[in-house]
């Protein structure tokens, strides 16, 4: 770190309560951002986590998850660590708004597999920033270790937007080509529950108001309530279950265009070029919602 900048550490015996997190982010303060200045390190740890197993039922049921006795799937340890995530994103020091912030990439580095019985030490951190056309960009990373091996890595890549984005601008999305023309191995229809974003939140925590109700969702832009990018992965990691290789393995995602509440889309996933690539579109296959892969080293 430069002179003059800062680190904050926060250490946790038990896992921290959501709730004053978002009680913070409904409380109004003002927050100023300079960009020639880096965002500093946050760190939050925690020693021992272990799965909570109804939760983790229920994950199942609401993601669609199969549990098949070979270890937590690979997006369940990002569920787990929410509330670290929250615990950084609402700091009074941090100098960026949570309800500005923006979920654009993930990446899930499944390194050993997790037994559900499992304990784990877990550090979630922030440190610096990139400029991009729509505002500040960041990176959360979360870590996993058992015994002192790492077993699970995420980074999880956020956009505080400067730049208003308006939904009926006239800029439109690059066209893609529909998974309707790959090899596929595997398609599936998806039918997206109005209530997919609160049942997420009852497995999550994320009350984000855009993934609960159209009212809501109204106030920051949308015009319906809009799915949880991450029960977007985590389902989409439940259809690729039989395909999913031993650990390590890599899955990628980027995310594209929100899925409103309710909706009907397609995922679909083939083989190109030693890895599974999967997308999820709209029925008639003219906007992707999100787009991603999986591979080994």
């Amino acid at each position: 770190m430069g002179e003059g900048d800062f680190m904050v550490e926060l250490e946790f015996d038990e896992m921290p309560s959501l709730m004053g997190a978002y009680a913070r982010v409904l409380k109004p303060v003002k927050k100023t951002f300079n960009p020639s200045k880096s965002i500093p390190r946050f760190e939050a740890r925690i020693s021992g986590l272990r799965v909570d197993q109804k939760n983790l039922d229920l994950f199942g049921r609401v993601c669609g998850v199969p549990l098949n006795g070979r270890g937590l799937p690979p997006t369940y340890p990002h569920v787990m660590a929410g509330a670290l995530h929250a615990q950084i994103v609402t700091h009074p020091e941090f100098p960026l708004g949570a309800l500005g912030l923006v979920h654009v990439r993930n990446q899930i580095r499944y390194l050993s597999e997790m037994p559900v019985d499992g304990a784990w030490d877990v550090v979630v951190s922030v440190e610096g920033h990139r400029e991009v056309g729509a505002g500040i960009e960041f990176d959360i990373l979360t870590d996993f270790s058992a015994d002192g091996e790492r077993v699970w890595e995420q980074t999880t890549t956020a956009i505080y937007r400067i730049t208003e984005k308006k939904e009926n601008s006239k800029s439109k999305a690059k066209p893609h080509e529909s998974g309707a023309f790959k090899a596929l191995k595997r398609s599936a229809t998806w039918q997206v529950r109005e209530d997919a974003g609160r049942q997420y939140a009852r497995v999550s925590g994320d009350y984000n108001p855009i993934h609960l109700q159209a009212l809501a969702a109204r106030a920051f832009g949308f015009k319906r309530a809009i799915a949880t990018g991450m029960w977007s992965v985590a389902r989409a990691a439940a259809e690729l279950d039989e395909d999913l290789p031993q650990a390590p393995f890599t899955l990628n995602v980027a995310f594209k265009r929100p899925i409103y509440l309710p909706s009907r889309v397609v995922f679909s996933s083939w083989e190109e070029r030693g890895e599974t690539k999967f997308m999820v579109e709209s029925l008639d296959g003219r906007t992707l919602h999100l787009e991603g892969s999986v591979s080994q080293p």
